[in-house]
């Protein structure tokens, strides 16, 4: 498509908001709404879309930040030496998560309109056999199977008093940014979840050699052997050893580098890294997040379920909106409402290139 296609709003009606919020403060508008856009194939109408909804992002923000400019009261015996407060710094968005940015490892689908289900298919591989000249090659047994997940709805509501208003510049803006951040922390939420309670997967490997998850003692922690272990279980099920990723608890992440084996390989060769800082360990990519799932070992001590699977292929994730913001005004109450929602869902796809590995 060249201009692309708009899940909520056309172009034109984008640019007649636009057009009418040159004309209209956001005080005297009291509402405005960011648009689901599902972006356009192609570069160019990538850009214009992305151009005009910076600019009514950035004309709302303006907006908060001229309205939200106040002074220091200036007293009658110091008025020469008063200093007034003016255009604060913007707002900052502190996350209260640690997100591995999973989706950008699944197989993402986007839900058509009139539907609530992501569908994937999958396919066995063709077996070859013996063929003879001049007859007729036996049909060959080929699996396809259906993997449907349906959408439900996640968001959050946020009321913002009027003096919060003006006491916080550029508080739109940071509202989008952390509904942006909290997006992505409720998509991580999902695939970990996904990872956790799938069955019939490759291998579970417990710490320490445990027999099980309430054997997993204190010293039962993450190591290079249990990463090896894991890859050898995965490619027992058929699959290579590339384009692995590991997602484990922050100090499954730590221990996993503190480990003997480990810490010699800088004497011979220097850590790989991705752009982001993320390790490539055993030619895995390694991630760390507290959102992985935890259950309970042996005297009661907590345990952490990492998971090694397959890039863009052990699991899907299906979503029928972006992420959709509103604002409305309730002048009766004297605040500002927030919302933003997305419906989502995440699937397993490959369950036998998936293992888990459970630790103290």
């Amino acid at each position: 498509m060249a201009t692309g296609a708009l899940t909520r709003k056309s172009i034109a009606q984008i640019e007649s908001e636009i057009r009418d919020a040159e004309n209209d403060d956001v005080g005297r508008q009291g509402f405005i709404k960011i648009a689901t856009i599902d972006m356009p194939d192609s570069p160019a109408g990538k850009k214009l879309l992305q151009n005009k909804i910076q600019v009514s992002v950035k004309m709302a923000a303006e907006e908060v930040i001229n309205h939200s400019r106040f002074f220091e009261a200036i007293a009658t015996t110091t008025a020469g030496a008063a200093m007034g407060v003016h255009a604060q710094k913007p707002s900052l968005v502190f996350p209260t998560s640690l997100a591995a940015l999973l989706t950008d490892t699944t197989v993402n689908v986007t839900i058509p309109p009139g539907s609530n289900t992501a569908r994937w298919a999958t396919f066995t591989h063709l077996p070859f056999g013996a063929t003879s000249q001049n007859s007729e090659p036996s049909q060959a047994i080929q699996t396809l199977t259906t993997k449907d997940a349906v959408a439900a709805p996640y968001g959050v509501e946020q009321q913002i008093s009027f003096e919060a208003f003006r006491k916080s510049p550029g508080i739109m803006k940071a509202m989008v940014t952390a509904a942006q951040v909290g997006e992505m922390i409720q998509r991580d939420t999902l695939v970990l979840n996904e990872a956790d309670s799938v069955t019939g997967i490759a291998a579970t490997i417990y710490g320490g050699g445990a027999a099980n998850e309430a054997a997993i003692i204190s010293t039962s922690t993450m190591s290079s052997a249990n990463l090896i272990d894991a890859i050898e279980d995965l490619t027992a099920q058929g699959y290579t050893a590339d384009d692995l990723v590991w997602v484990g608890y922050q100090n499954q992440f730590d221990a996993l580098l503190k480990d003997s084996g480990l810490t010699k390989v800088p004497t011979y060769q220097d850590f790989e890294l991705l752009g982001n800082g993320i390790a490539y360990i055993h030619g895995v990519e390694c991630r760390r997040s507290n959102l992985v799932a935890t259950g309970t070992g042996s005297a009661s001590i907590t345990t952490y379920h990492s998971s090694l699977f397959k890039k863009n292929y052990t699991f899907g994730f299906g979503n029928s909106t972006q992420l959709t913001i509103e604002w409305y005004r309730d002048i009766r109450a004297n605040s500002l409402w927030f919302k933003a929602w997305i419906d989502a869902a995440a699937k397993t796809l490959a369950p036998l290139s998936l293992v888990k590995i459970i630790t103290a």
